[in-house]
């Protein structure tokens, strides 16, 4: 959802949320291939050729961060601090890029999808005040 940030999107679209983001597809891609025992000398050339071949795309070229540099709604990142999926430490990177307006929720406890299960009430409150401020244009949020 980050990578659409940055086009021209229809006017019913207010704003972004951005749960568990990954700053860049290729990292997150070798990072699970490291830790299915894979090197980075055998996998990195295979999944970039995969990437090309099967979807047509360069995994170097995909960035989010990239995207949120030019983000036209703003943006919320949400991201669980114990994600053993896309490190915690991937979601910085998007939001210092991000020159949108922009805030950031994270849940100290959460792993990998699970900010609404271990805080519920955080969760629902920063998603209903982010709509709030994008659909009223309440940009006094995002300070």
């Amino acid at each position: 959802v980050l990578m659409a940030s940055d086009l021209d999107l229809p006017k019913n679209v207010k704003g972004i949320i951005a749960d568990c983001a990954y700053s860049s597809p290729e990292e997150i891609i070798m990072i699970e291939s490291r830790k299915k025992g894979f090197s980075d000398k055998i996998a990195r050339p295979f999944i970039l050729l995969s990437a090309r071949l099967l979807g047509r795309f360069d995994l170097r070229e995909a960035s989010p961060c990239q995207a949120v540099k030019n983000a036209k709604v703003p943006v919320l990142v949400v991201h669980g601090e114990d994600d053993r999926f896309v490190p915690f430490s991937m979601c910085k990177p998007i939001f210092d890029a991000c020159t949108a307006h922009k805030r950031m929720f994270t849940v100290k406890e959460a792993g990998h999808g699970l900010s609404f299960l271990i805080d519920e009430e955080g969760y629902k409150k920063e998603i209903d005040d982010f709509k709030t401020a994008v659909i009223n244009d309440d940009f006094s949020y995002f300070e």
